[in-house]
């Protein structure tokens, strides 16, 4: 018998597939320029994923 814990990192897995098949992504360059701007006097605002 698997553990709740086992259980729901599959269902959370699962999901996050479903997100990236259906284009549910956020773009690496953005992700690249949020991390870097991060510590700096003007960071830029976090990524969203985009819906496509």
């Amino acid at each position: 018998m698997e553990s709740r814990n086992s259980d729901e990192e599959e269902r959370l897995t699962r999901d996050a597939l479903a997100d990236v098949d259906a284009g549910h992504v956020v773009d690496h360059e953005a992700v690249l320029a949020w991390a870097e701007s991060l510590g700096k006097d003007c960071p830029v605002s976090a990524p969203c994923p985009k819906r496509e």
